[in-house]
């Protein structure tokens, strides 16, 4: 488990970015607006729609632990309060739980990266499906 958990520190995400959809298990977020990383937009999780920020143009995603996520997420496990809205801005860290998949238009279906603002959650979920991969193999 331990092993698990130093993985999700270590490609741990800054997701800064506009919410585009919000479903009932987290939010589809445009990630890659550093701009919401000044202060004093950087004191809250959530951001008003009304900031009117713009994505940066040409920047690429880095690889090492924290760096800013760029495209298209989707973010699980969030604060409760308060509730995001449409084109409300996201700021916070989030940890790699595999990929999600939405329809975003019409019958339009998109598979993106899924991330989890809460690391105990992603560490159970990898260590139990790890569990469940360990024990259809012995089964077999």
């Amino acid at each position: 488990m331990e092993a698990i958990r130093v993985d999700c520190i270590q490609n741990r995400r800054t997701i800064c970015g506009k919410i585009l959809k919000v479903l009932p298990e987290g939010l589809v977020i445009d990630s890659g607006y550093t701009n919401l990383m000044r202060d004093p937009l950087n004191r809250k999780w959530l951001v008003p729609g009304s900031v009117q920020e713009k994505a940066p143009v040409n920047v690429v995603e880095g690889n090492q632990p924290a760096a800013v996520c760029i495209g298209l997420v989707f973010l699980t496990d969030l604060p409760r309060k308060p509730v995001p809205k449409v084109y409300d801005y996201v700021n916070l860290t989030g940890f790699p739980a595999g990929q999600f998949t939405y329809t975003s238009v019409g019958d339009v279906r998109r598979t993106v990266r899924k991330f989890s603002a809460k690391l105990n959650r992603v560490v159970q979920g990898r260590f139990d499906e790890s569990q469940r991969r360990a024990k259809n193999q012995l089964d077999k």
